[in-house]
């Protein structure tokens, strides 16, 4: 009975664990997988905090990490497109439209 309910618990902590997600946890990501997670982040910072504050956090953290200094170069280009995409109406488009795209 206690091997029983050993196991069933451990199986409720592997469950409810967040960390868990059905992953193996040895599995290695390449590094474009990793620069285009980092590059959808930037993104994203940018818009909920600023180009001031995001430019702030990189220059920091940028003498430590490969990757946020590797960003910390495309930080103008992105910017400056952010800023020129900003300008341009927006546009509805229905599922028909984007199924064409």
């Amino acid at each position: 009975m206690e091997k029983r309910r050993g196991k069933n618990v451990e199986k409720k902590v592997q469950r409810d664990n967040l960390m868990n997600c059905n992953k193996p946890v040895d599995k290695t990501k390449s590094k474009e997988e990793v620069f285009k997670k980092a590059f959808e982040d930037i993104c994203k910072g940018l818009d909920r905090f600023g180009p001031k504050e995001i430019l702030n956090l990189m220059v920091i953290h940028s003498h430590r990490d490969e990757v946020v200094h590797q960003l910390l170069i495309r930080f103008p280009t992105v910017v400056a497109l952010g800023d020129f995409l900003h300008t341009l109406p927006t546009r509805k488009v229905n599922k028909r439209t984007l199924k064409r795209l």
